[in-house]
């Protein structure tokens, strides 16, 4: 096609440019062109913008469906058929030839028409028997809108089944590994160091507080008497028969009146006053305690006051009987309470009596101070024994110095008295502490601090006839789990070893020990009374582990078990743990012969197989040739429970003292 070029207009004629239209004809088809003249005044019109290599029809989505598909495939065959039908003579005559041309076309067909068909076939497989893989690819956008946050959201890529199995085994291995090394008895390195943070962080800590309560500490008293001389005795059942003919709501008058003709001695009057005050109901109050003056009317309407009101009408009754006494007025630290050493509010009130000694040569001689709480006596359950608790009744004021803290050390009546800042650091020592005289050995109040994956230690002097129980107890959780208390002989002195710590996510909590007749505990329900109580406080991080348990053993008590290694209640799969237990004779290494050659130490697997621990060190180096340790290497290969038998005092069965649960 060609292109005529009119000539320009002469810049003086019309101001518009002149428009020539030529059209030619070529070949039957006619085309149109347009050719603009612009004067060379104007600048040229800007070049037209390139056009984009694709179109927005390139992307438009095919309308193409399965269906289609395989009707196109269908339409293969039926085409296939008709010219295999209308080549057939064709064919025959190829075969009649033996040259290499007619065998190479035959063949040549052949693939030309098997190929579309196969083609077809395949993606009628791929298309038609995924419904997934085809909405993959041909996605409705109306029916299937795009989730942006989940394409916001990056995938973390998946691991390997093997892989992750195996990270698995690892964190397991590394984690009984730490809890292994955690629950280790502590060096004096380790209580040192410890013992330096704490006092950097709290200057105010007292570290070892019961050096400050020694035997030159005792109880008040007056005149030419001494602690231990005046021996308190009353006929409790007789007393309690007494009482019992009189309701709470007797007249005071009478009651006094009868008491003071009945019974001659102090202490016996003393009692019947508190039992008769004992029907009465102790409200419940706050933080602080009410000092309000009870109005006799109403207590005696109601059957109920609170504690001070009790109290001081208590004190009014023993001034009737002319008994001196005085309502003292301090702080209680309850057994289940956790207490910051800057806040010691008054929330209870008790009764200091003073009892005169009985007559020598025509004159008393001195008196006593004597402690009665009326609460603690009166619940019992505080201390985990039945009503009454007569722990309370009359105690020793050195005795209640680590749990009752009066507003004003002079009420204290111990010589010298203890600070009360020392007072409060003591570990709270009840009832089972003073009955079976147990004693703390070197107690570090520092390791009650604990530090992310630190434990709490302390050792007691526990006398032969005496076992010890061990609690945690916190917000949500009560448990003996998280403790570990085991007896061993230090030389000629029986102790008693007890590891504690909080479980996980509990800042706070406090580490109860209860003390009884040695054989009365036979299963995991505590039946002894408390003795004392440690509070404990934690923080950093936490990680949940448990101590290896400990069953009463009821059939086997003619040897005290130490379980050295391992102490947690957790082994790894597939690992060698050296299992180590010290045996001690219970009635003490120098009373007894040497250990006999029937005694013996298994341990069982899962599927019952007995491994038997050696006696590898018979000569211990702290209690003598009585005593031995039982080790044996044994390789975890089954997941279960592995239990520890000791052989009975009789020699005939075995009985379970322990056990490990292998994890995988």
């Amino acid at each position: 096609m060609g292109l005529r070029q009119p000539p320009l207009c002469d810049s003086s004629g019309s101001d518009d440019a002149s428009r020539h239209l030529e059209t030619r004809e070529e070949s039957g088809r006619s085309t149109e062109l347009s050719v603009y003249t612009v004067s060379d005044e104007e600048e040229p019109p800007p070049p037209p913008k390139h056009r984009a290599p694709f179109d927005a029809e390139d992307f438009r989505a095919s309308g193409a469906t399965v269906e289609a598909l395989e009707c196109s495939c269908v339409c293969t065959e039926e085409l296939r058929s008709l010219v295999k039908s209308l080549q057939s003579d064709v064919l025959n005559l190829l075969e009649l030839s033996a040259t290499s041309a007619g065998s190479f076309t035959r063949h040549k067909l052949e693939r030309e028409l098997q190929t579309p068909r196969d083609g077809g076939a395949a993606l009628k497989d791929v298309c038609g028997g995924d419904e997934d893989v085809v909405n993959a690819v041909f996605k409705n956008k109306k029916t299937h809108p795009p989730n942006l946050l989940m394409k916001l959201i990056k995938k973390r890529p998946e691991k390997n089944a093997m892989e992750a199995r195996f990270e698995r085994a690892c964190d397991t291995w590394q984690q009984v590994k730490a809890d292994l090394h955690r629950a280790n008895s502590l060096t004096s390195a380790d209580k040192q160091t410890r013992t330096r943070r704490v006092v950097r962080s709290e200057p105010n800590f007292i570290v070892k507080p019961l050096e400050y309560v020694s035997d030159i500490n005792t109880s008040e008293t007056f005149g030419e008497v001494r602690p231990g001389d005046v021996a308190l005795e009353t006929n409790r059942r007789k007393l309690a028969e007494f009482v019992a003919r009189y309701d709470a709501g007797t007249d005071l008058n009478d009651l006094v009146s009868d008491i003071s003709v009945r019974f001659q001695a102090h202490e016996e009057q003393v009692r019947a006053v508190l039992l008769h005050l004992c029907k009465f109901r102790v409200e419940e109050e706050g933080e602080t305690i009410l000092r309000q003056k009870p109005k006799l009317r109403e207590v005696m309407a109601a059957r109920g006051a609170t504690v001070y009101q009790l109290n001081y009408l208590f004190k009014k009754l023993l001034e009737a009987l002319n008994i001196p006494a005085e309502v003292v007025l301090g702080f209680w630290k309850k057994p289940n309470e956790f207490y910051h050493s800057d806040h010691m509010p008054v929330n209870h009130c008790w009764l200091l009596v003073m009892l005169e000694a009985p007559l020598r040569g025509g004159a008393r001689a001195g008196g006593i101070f004597r402690v009665v709480d009326l609460v603690c006596f009166q619940k019992g359950v505080l201390c985990n024994v039945p009503s009454p608790n007569d722990f309370y009744f009359l105690t020793e004021p050195l005795h209640l110095v680590s749990t009752h803290i009066p507003s004003v050390v002079e009420l204290q009546h111990v010589c010298p008295p203890v600070d009360l800042n020392v007072a409060f650091h003591l570990p709270r020592m009840y009832l089972g502490f003073q009955k079976h005289a147990l004693r703390f050995v070197n107690f570090n109040n520092a390791l009650t601090r604990l530090h992310d994956m630190e434990v709490f230690e302390a050792d007691l002097e526990v006398p032969p006839n005496v076992e010890i129980f061990t609690l945690i107890k916190a917000a949500t959780t009560t448990s003996n789990d998280y403790t570990l208390c085991q007896t061993y002989w230090s030389g000629t002195q029986r102790c008693a070893r007890v590891k504690a710590l909080l479980p996980a996510k509990e800042p706070i909590g406090v580490l109860q020990i209860f003390a009884g007749p040695r054989g009365t505990q036979t299963h995991f329900e505590n039946v002894h009374e408390l003795a004392c109580v440690v509070p404990l406080y934690h923080t950093g991080a936490a990680r949940e582990c448990t101590f290896v348990p400990r069953y009463p053993t009821m059939q086997s008590q003619n040897y005290d078990l130490y379980i050295r290694h391992p102490q947690t209640s957790t082994v790894a799969k597939k690992h060698a743990y050296s299992f180590k237990i010290d045996a001690y004779p219970a009635a003490g290494p120098h009373l007894v012969p040497p250990l006999s050659a029937n005694f013996k130490l298994v341990v069982e697997s899962p599927s019952g197989k007995y491994t038997k621990l050696v006696a590898d060190r018979p000569g211990g180096n702290e209690a003598g040739s009585h005593c031995a340790t039982y080790c044996a290497t044994i390789l975890c290969q089954e997941l279960g429970i592995y239990r520890g038998l000791v052989i009975g005092d009789t020699g005939n069965s075995w009985y379970v003292f322990t056990k490990w649960e292998c994890a995988g």
